[in-house]
């Protein structure tokens, strides 16, 4: 867990773009904290209204980036948006991002 000022030094640090993507309605950001491992998928779906962000382990990033919808259902995903994962996910600490 972090301490005060590690969390106020690690939640500065900003997220740096790897790789984003469009398609009809939906839009894909693959993001990464650096001098960290975290690896961060945001999902935007305008079709749904679904907006989610999901922690990815860094060695299934480009699976989660190439499908996201995939990802997010697969057990262990680490979502952090509840409208992207129900009750199952607001267990574990969901958050929504709009």
């Amino acid at each position: 867990m972090l301490a005060g000022n590690d969390l106020s030094t690690h939640m500065e640090t900003a997220l740096i773009e790897l790789a984003e993507r469009q398609g009809p309605g939906v839009a894909v950001r693959l993001l990464w904290r650096p001098g960290t491992d975290e690896v961060v998928l945001e999902v935007n779906d305008d079709q749904t209204g679904s907006n989610f962000e999901v922690r990815v382990p860094g060695d299934r990033a480009l699976d989660a980036f190439e499908h996201p919808f995939v990802y997010v259902s697969s057990p262990g995903a680490g979502v952090v948006a509840p409208d992207a994962a129900g009750a199952a996910g607001a267990a574990s600490g969901l958050r929504r991002t709009s």
